[in-house]
């Protein structure tokens, strides 16, 4: 990875950081039965289904997010033995942006967020198909 692309990756991962603060300040007052709630809550309300495990995997996925970020860094040698490929492992913050700002959102927020998400799509498409010619 280059030094832009490391530099919008530990970008990714600060974000991530303070949103998880914010949300856990601010909406949830740091109990995490809330969280569980809300997102069972949301869950039920788009699916029918009520779970509030996706908390779960936002956990894993911040801890992941970090424990690469200070141990290895952006896609570092260790991604070689990784059964993630570097690749792999940058897609999984647009997984996790598409949720929370489209599936589980409305609005202006749904909105930018499908602006947000095919902007980043077009980006890394035209990104593949410049370096495919080299």
């Amino acid at each position: 990875m280059d030094s832009p692309a490391r530099g919008l990756w530990s970008v990714g991962w600060l974000l991530l950081l303070a949103h998880v603060a914010c949300a856990f300040h601010f909406v949830h007052h740091w109990q995490h039965a809330s969280a569980v709630a809300a997102t069972a809550r949301q869950t039920a309300e788009l699916v029918g289904w009520e779970f509030g495990g996706g908390v779960y995997f936002n956990y894993a996925f911040a801890l992941l997010w970090t424990a690469r970020r200070l141990v290895v860094g952006p896609c570092g040698e260790l991604y070689a033995a990784s059964l993630i490929s570097c690749d792999r492992a940058a897609q999984l913050p647009l997984f996790i942006a598409f949720n929370g700002a489209i599936i589980f959102e409305n609005g202006p927020t749904r909105w930018v967020g499908l602006l947000f998400i095919a902007a980043l799509i077009g980006q890394a498409s035209w990104t593949r198909y410049a370096t495919e010619g080299e």
